[in-house]
């Protein structure tokens, strides 16, 4: 059984107070900066894209990651895939590795190549 004891006498909570005032002052002077400037709304962060053209057939897990929607478990596929049947022969034949569809090719076909 659990016992609930009182609180000491006097209970001095002039130090949470102005704790809260300080931080209500600080959330409205935030308010006040971020209406006079420009906001931007938050996104997920920006993988770095190739500058050229990946070639899909000769490319490491490392390059492939920097593809969007390709994290590193899509890029080691890709790779595993290519050595257990060969050089990808178009672009499409992607979509066969597990994980990469319509959509995420269409995304990714601007920054890839065969040769």
């Amino acid at each position: 059984m659990q016992v609930f004891r009182p609180l000491p006498l006097p209970v001095d909570f002039r130090l949470q107070d102005s704790l809260f005032h300080t931080r209500l002052d600080s959330i409205q002077a935030t308010r006040e900066t971020s209406k006079t400037s420009q906001v931007t709304p938050r996104s997920a962060p920006q993988k770095p894209l190739a500058l050229h053209a990946i070639n899909v057939n000769t490319a490491t897990v490392e390059e492939l990651v920097r593809l969007p929607r390709i994290g590193p478990r899509i890029a080691q596929r890709i790779v595993d895939y290519r050595r257990s049947h060969g050089p990808f022969r178009s672009l499409e034949t992607l979509t066969n590795v597990k994980g990469i569809g319509p959509r995420t090719l269409e995304k990714i076909k601007p920054y890839l190549r065969l040769n």
